[in-house]
């Protein structure tokens, strides 16, 4: 039986991505390493390193890392170390914007979900050439529905947005 992986580690790389890492067990035979994530099994390696992904920014976890040798019959102790993933730095961008029938419905995509009260504010968007923006309401998570007048189907639009915030 081996011992707990010694001097785990545990580092924000971004603000979902955590690498855990720790020196490999000594033990008899290959060693096969388990990962848990708040008491939950998120994966397993053969090698004293870990990346995990898809986290959510500012959220404290707690990683606990165990070893099996030799037969691989059971695992041994585990060592625990806790981290925190970092703010997200990046504002969310517009990923594409489809003209509903009519025209005056305009479906806004962004990259992430977004903050409810600045991306329904109409102030925070600009056509060019210029479109009268009569409000903004949630359409699912990462999308407003902008309602608008004025809009042409022969005419080219550029919108740009500001001050959007993620809802984290």
């Amino acid at each position: 039986v081996s011992s707990a992986p010694a001097h785990l580690r545990a580092s924000a790389v971004a603000d979902n991505r955590v690498v855990l890492e720790w020196d490999a067990a000594i033990g008899a035979g290959p060693s096969e390493y388990l990962v848990l994530r708040d008491g939950r099994v998120v994966g397993r390696t053969d090698e004293p390193r870990w990346e995990d992904r898809r986290l959510n920014e500012r959220t404290a976890y707690r990683y606990r890392v165990a070893v099996r040798c030799g037969d691989f019959s059971h695992f041994g102790p585990a060592a625990e170390c806790r981290v925190t993933t970092a703010a997200d730095r990046e504002p969310p961008r517009m990923t594409g914007v489809r003209v509903l029938p009519g025209g005056t419905r305009l479906r806004v995509a962004f990259s992430e979900p977004v903050e409810a009260a600045s991306a329904c504010d109409a102030a925070r968007y600009r056509f060019a050439p210029a479109l009268k923006i009569l409000g903004a309401e949630p359409c699912g998570p990462d999308a407003v529905m902008l309602r608008v007048d004025g809009y042409r189907a022969d005419a080219a639009y550029r919108l740009g947005a500001e001050g959007i915030a993620d809802t984290s």
